[in-house]
């Protein structure tokens, strides 16, 4: 069946909780990016859905706290740039892809949960 929010990339830094969610907004060829495990760190995970839908499941841990510190000083500095076409909640996400699927959007949209 056709996936209701076809996302490039999730970032996800919550673990357990989010999973299966995270694996199901992502599109054929999509990133899940993690980068934290609050919820926990264990999880299940279908190996036909991952190389079906050619998902990529990519850790990002490999910095320091001083990168981390560094990075969000650049963010907020102006130093990076995100382009936000549009923000929502979960509750709002279909109707809000609906509209990238038209392509009148310029930029990502923006979860927040």
């Amino acid at each position: 069946s056709r996936r209701p929010w076809p996302a490039h990339v999730v970032l996800d830094h919550v673990g357990a909780a989010t999973w299966q969610r995270s694996l199901d907004c992502l599109r054929i060829g999509g990133r899940l990016v993690m980068f934290g495990n609050t919820t926990g760190d264990e999880v299940s995970l279908s190996l036909a859905n991952v190389y079906h839908r050619g998902l990529r499941l990519l850790g990002s841990g490999a910095y320091t706290a001083d990168d981390f510190s560094l990075m969000l000083d650049t963010y907020f500095s102006g130093g990076l740039r995100t382009l936000v076409a549009a923000e929502c909640g979960f509750e709002d996400l279909h109707p809000t892809f609906g509209r990238g699927d038209s392509r009148s959007l310029v930029g990502r949209v923006l979860v927040r949960p």
